[in-house]
């Protein structure tokens, strides 16, 4: 069996079970091939210009780079992994600023499979030319039909593009996942880790999951809080994070989100660097949007460990904001939830970091859905 499922028809339970399917299928594979070892690995989403290169990815910002469109198929990724990472992939995400209605899979010149997802789309069409849709489509494979590329694997990915608008890169957003050694991109620590990070976006999130997540980071804040000492029996109180009043005037001018940091376009900006000083932990679980500016956050423990990297683009609607077919502004990120919370300890250095879009400027406006324990009577009596 191959192609895709429409995940608008899908339900979020659904779709969120066969992308940790994939996960389970990478673990295993890479452990056999001995890329990692069974206590030993990341997880994480894909980014575009670190796994395929700047020749297809200018900016970690899902533009792609070649010149797609004219009724035919053009290469968009052409790139062999180096024996250290697998790649896997359970979706796409729209819409295209090319007009973008297939997308086909090859290892070398053998092709794995084809997606036609235009048929994916749901919402009307806002431009003359019909490549501007109110909403974008959602491709998502089945549950054993993920395509998953091993170590030096050539990774070939074909897009057919229906229109080619002067200036605009394709903003087709590849669904996908990456595991690798601890230390590559993410958890660089000499301890042991089995990591299963990233963001998981809207389409696969529930109430009950949000929920779930939040009472679970709540009670690992309590357990931590307790070993180190820095609350006493039930004496604490557990609030949402103040940005200002957390992160500091520096970062956040007042109890707004809104950053005093302005945004560096295509590249990291850091828009939040605080010692919590041992009185206090910081648990974030989720993000809320849209900020245009943004297509990534980088959590890092000072300057040298980083915890996680939420890709944000995956967790946009796939609206634009214009019939232009030349317009990039989609309503990018609306809401994605931790696969795995971000805990930051009491000692520990909170460093956050916004990347870019191309062109982007101003402030970050995104909120960090978070939480924070700390001991009766700092904020809250």
């Amino acid at each position: 069996m191959a192609g895709t499922w429409s995940g608008h028809w899908m339900t979020a339970e659904r779709i969120y079970r066969i992308k940790e399917a994939l996960d389970d299928k990478l673990i295993e594979a890479a452990i056999n091939a001995k890329v990692v070892t069974e206590d030993n690995y990341v997880v994480r989403d894909l980014m575009p210009a670190t796994d395929f290169g700047t020749t297809y990815y200018d900016h970690e910002e899902w533009e792609n780079a070649q010149s797609i469109g004219g009724n035919s198929w053009v290469t968009a990724i052409d790139v062999s992994l180096d024996g250290d990472k697998l790649i896997g992939f359970y979706g796409a995400l729209g819409p295209s600023t090319q007009g973008v209605v297939a997308i086909r899979f090859k290892e070398g010149d053998s092709v794995r499979d084809v997606w036609q997802v235009q048929s994916k789309r749901v919402g009307l069409t806002t431009g003359g030319d019909g490549t501007a849709f109110e909403e974008g489509f959602l491709a998502i494979v089945g549950e054993d039909e993920q395509i998953i590329y091993a170590q030096d694997a050539n990774i070939v990915v074909d897009f057919y593009g229906t229109a080619s608008p002067a200036g605009a890169d394709d903003t087709t957003v590849l669904l996908g996942r990456v595991i690798e050694r601890p230390g590559k991109v993410i958890m660089g620590s000499t301890q042991k880790t089995r990591t299963r990070a990233g963001l998981l976006p809207w389409f696969m999130v529930t109430p009950e999951m949000i929920e779930r997540t939040r009472k679970a980071l709540d009670a690992e804040l309590i357990r931590r809080a307790r070993e180190q000492g820095i609350i006493e029996s039930d004496r604490f109180v557990l609030r949402d994070i103040l940005p200002s009043t957390d992160f500091g005037t520096s970062y956040y001018a007042s109890e707004s989100w809104e950053s005093a940091t302005s945004l560096t376009s295509s590249n990291w900006t850091t828009i939040i660097n605080t010692d919590l000083d041992s009185d206090k932990l910081i648990g974030f679980y989720g993000y809320l949007g849209p900020d245009d500016n943004v297509t990534a956050l980088r959590f890092k423990v000072g300057n040298a460990l980083v915890k996680d990297v939420w890709m944000l683009e995956q967790c946009r609607m796939g609206e634009l904001s214009s019939p232009s077919t030349t317009s990039n502004e989609f309503q990018r990120a609306h809401f994605g939830l931790a696969r795995t919370p971000i805990i930051y300890n009491g000692e520990d250095t909170v460093v956050v970091e916004a990347y870019g879009a191309e062109g982007a400027s101003g402030a970050f406006k995104g909120i960090l859905l978070g939480r924070v324990i700390e001991p009766l009577g700092r904020v809250i009596r």
